[in-house]
């Protein structure tokens, strides 16, 4: 095949399988793939709610004049610059862990909102000294920059090649994309600087603090680059995901604030106020669900990190909290605890015969076998490691260990899963080593070596079997099962 010929088909190949990025799995949780959960849409529906009914109280006052405050659109337009700038890292945080072009393109945009909302800070009346800023009414003209890129950049996300919307290598930024975002950051420092310096040129658009009819027709235009951006990122997909859903309810805010504009005859009035309210929360909605999300991803990594991947246990990690929880409460209500070890008979010998994919398998099927048996919400089973698997049993005698460990042992045995060649055992068996003591008399480790000791004897004993031990540290019985 021509070289030319093998590069066209992969790359067709490459776009059949990115046609859908909205839901490409990275394998790394985000919020350009992670589907929004029911609860997510619920509370960006009351939000969304709440942002039009402030919007339409704000305009049942018309052009009503208000105090001017001097210290008001500082501190809102740093906020938002704040809000704008570390939203654009943690989406660009995410774009290099995952490598979804999308997050970047999303990034860059809030990176451009927050650029131009530091020069209309900067630009607006009273900020800065007079005389540093050649005219005091070229802020406008960053208002509506801003305005006019954010949902345009959006939209040209949704309408670009798909090759700019795939999930690139890690670590790594496409030749497009690095022209893109670098296209970015010229123009918009260049628009910057072309306002400052030959803003006096460019048409008014607010005179001694009204707004001129030129402005209107801008704002129209604005509005329709809103609700563009808004049908095409939602055009695609049939499941929402979390990153649509937060630039959703920003352009929205956006929307809103321009539409409040409409209203009010000028600045300084109840309308202006809540439109740069509402403008504010652009950034703010994107940096409140990441740093959710974040929080989400804590709990998940601490969750995930106590979890067996192969049988979905509790793993090793959790038994010292576990066993902490298992004693305390033991030792309020006055109960005894019961530790069971249980090891896999021979499994080195079924993982050399069969091969390591059979072990896993013969592990996960294990491993359902001996939860099934747990009746109690507090009884747990954990994966110790390799083939050990340990119980834990609060509120539990000797006679009811005994008891649940026949019934463990019995339940592997009857899963008939064939032993290897010259095992003692045609079929997969267990050991059981088992620990009975009093909570308010013992410790957790003294806990694990009873219970220990007590599976060496099963195994000494024949295997396929279990084996007591309790505080006096002395073998009481080792129970002989018949094969």
């Amino acid at each position: 095949m021509a070289p030319r010929a093998f590069k066209q088909r992969t790359r067709v190949k490459r776009s059949v399988m990115i046609a859908n990025v909205w839901t490409t799995d990275t394998g790394v949780p985000n919020l350009a793939t992670t589907r929004a959960s029911r609860s997510q849409l619920k509370s960006a529906a009351v939000i969304a709610f709440v942002l039009v009914l402030v919007a339409l109280a704000a305009a049942g006052m018309g052009s009503r004049s208000a105090a001017d405050l001097p210290g008001f659109l500082p501190l809102v337009a740093g906020i938002t610059t704040i809000s704008d700038l570390l939203a654009a890292f943690l989406l660009f945080t995410q774009f290099r862990v995952t490598g979804l072009t999308l997050l970047a393109v999303a990034g860059a945009a809030y990176a451009l909102s927050g650029l131009l909302t530091v020069a209309y800070t900067v630009s607006f009346p009273g900020v800065v000294l007079p005389g540093v800023i050649r005219t005091e009414e070229i802020g406008p003209w960053f208002w509506v920059i801003w305005h006019l890129a954010f949902p345009l950049m959006l939209a040209s996300y949704a309408i670009s090649d798909p090759s700019l919307r795939s999930a690139s290598p890690l670590n790594s930024i496409p030749d497009q994309l690095r022209r893109y975002l670098g296209g970015v950051v010229i123009v918009a420092g260049l628009l910057i600087l072309f306002i400052f310096e030959a803003g006096h040129v460019l048409p008014a658009l607010i005179l001694h603090g009204k707004f001129q009819p030129l402005f209107s027709s801008v704002r129209v235009g604005i509005v329709l680059a809103d609700v563009t951006a808004a049908v095409l990122l939602f055009r695609r997909p049939k499941e929402l995901t979390t990153l649509q859903l937060a630039l959703g309810l920003a352009l929205l805010t956006a929307l809103l604030d321009t539409a409040l504009n409409f209203i009010s005859s000028g600045r300084y009035t109840a309308t202006w106020y809540v439109g740069k309210i509402e403008m504010f929360l652009t950034a703010m909605i994107v940096v409140v669900t990441l740093a959710a999300e974040i929080s989400e991803l804590y709990r998940r990594a601490a969750e995930l990190a106590t979890i067996d991947a192969l049988t979905g246990l509790e793993n090793r990690r959790s038994l010292g909290p576990r066993l902490e929880w298992a004693l305390g409460h033991g030792r309020r209500e006055g109960v005894q605890v019961a530790f069971i070890m249980i090891d896999v008979d021979r499994f080195k010998n079924y993982n050399d015969a069969f091969g390591h994919a059979a072990g896993d398998q013969c592990l996960r099927r294990v491993s359902s076998a001996l939860r099934a048996q747990l009746q109690r919400p507090n009884d747990l089973l954990i994966r110790f490691g390799g083939e050990e698997f340990v119980v834990l049993l609060v509120d539990t005698d000797q006679a009811g260990a005994q008891m649940l460990a026949e019934r463990l042992r019995t339940a592997v045995e009857d899963l008939s899963i064939r032993h290897a060649p010259g095992a003692a055992n045609d079929v997969v068996t267990i050991s059981l080593g088992i620990c009975v003591a009093k909570a308010a008399s013992t410790q957790g480790r003294e806990l694990l070596d009873l219970a220990d000791r007590a599976l060496y004897a099963a195994k000494a004993a024949g295997r396929n079997r279990w084996a007591f031990e309790g505080p006096p540290r002395a073998l009481e019985a080792v129970t002989q099962v018949a094969i």
